[in-house]
């Protein structure tokens, strides 16, 4: 720990009643206490840049009742301008419970307890993905139901889903500030990933300017990751059919 723990690196976050030379003067024990070290140097991170073509992941896991599906691709970073418009975009698509993927997995066809997809929060670019733990049956249907509301949403959200979203938003707003250790997690967020100190609603209002950042991000050319149950491997041409896409074998690790 002492040659890696750096305090030079470290970021302190404090939520309440205090002053900057409060919380200063309280700290400074413990800089007596935490000298620096000579740590290595973090690594430059270079993330790859996503695939030409879609590529089918499968990890075969005999026994298993059900897929886990991760479909998605490489986004954008927290700290880009579009990253609170396009939270705020996924919401009516797979942010939360009413979303056009979950309504359609679960409600219509029944093939999953819940779906979901969202941007991951991140200094550096993350994935936009879509999960979903379906009956292992249905894998390639549900696949391509994913890819149908995908491509759909790209004609952007109905009057009545931003409605929605910016009605949802709004409410939920209290709830970043309602407590001491909530206040503590936005301002740990804001300053780990470098967004903007805005709130939600900042992006719901430029959610048509954004459509057409979202074509890139969620558009067509999509890598797929697919942990599969018994009937995966059988169901590999299915699966290949409905993503028009290559496919690779993942060995699957036991973590029990």
């Amino acid at each position: 720990h002492a040659a890696a723990l750096d305090p030079v690196r470290a970021r302190v976050a404090v939520v309440g009643r205090w002053n900057a030379s409060e919380v200063v003067a309280l700290l400074a024990p413990l800089a007596k206490r935490w000298p620096a070290c000579r740590a290595n140097a973090m690594p430059a991170f270079e993330p790859r840049e996503n695939a030409a073509r879609r590529g089918l992941f499968v990890v075969d896991r005999p026994g298993a009742p059900q897929s886990e599906l991760r479909i998605g691709r490489l986004a954008i970073a927290a700290g880009d301008p579009d990253w609170l418009a396009l939270g705020a975009l996924n919401y009516s698509l797979g942010g939360t419970f009413t979303s056009r993927i979950n309504l359609n997995l679960r409600e219509r066809n029944g093939y999953t307890y819940g779906a979901r997809s969202g941007f991951e929060t991140a200094p550096r670019r993350a994935p936009f993905s879509v999960a979903a733990a379906v009956h292992t049956r249905f894998t390639a249907a549900a696949v391509r139901e994913v890819l149908a509301e995908l491509r759909g949403y790209l004609d952007g959200p109905t009057a009545a889903e931003i409605a929605f979203t910016h009605s949802a938003l709004e409410q939920s707003l209290a709830r970043q500030f309602e407590s001491p250790s909530a206040r503590l997690h936005f301002v740990a967020m804001v300053e780990r990933v470098g967004c903007a100190d805005a709130h939600p609603l900042v992006g719901v209002d430029r959610l048509h300017d954004v459509l057409h950042v979202a074509v890139a991000v969620v558009g067509v050319h999509q890598h797929r990751q697919v942990a599969g149950g018994e009937d995966v491997a059988h169901r590999e041409r299915d699966l290949a059919q409905a993503l028009q896409a290559d496919v690779r074998h993942a060995e699957a690790r036991s973590h029990g």
